[in-house]
């Protein structure tokens, strides 16, 4: 899930991915305070 986000929205240089802490990492969409069933969620998907 995590290399998903990083390919859509991170840079490349050459044919590798710029990864910024600011920028890929630090705004990976999280609920505040997930839910039960939004853990499940993720748990499945990943």
């Amino acid at each position: 899930m995590h290399n998903a986000w990083m390919r859509y929205t991170c840079g490349r240089l050459k044919s590798d991915f710029r990864y910024y802490k600011d920028i890929v990492y630090n705004n990976y969409p999280w609920p505040d305070e997930p839910s039960d069933k939004q853990r499940a969620a993720v748990e499945a998907a990943a």
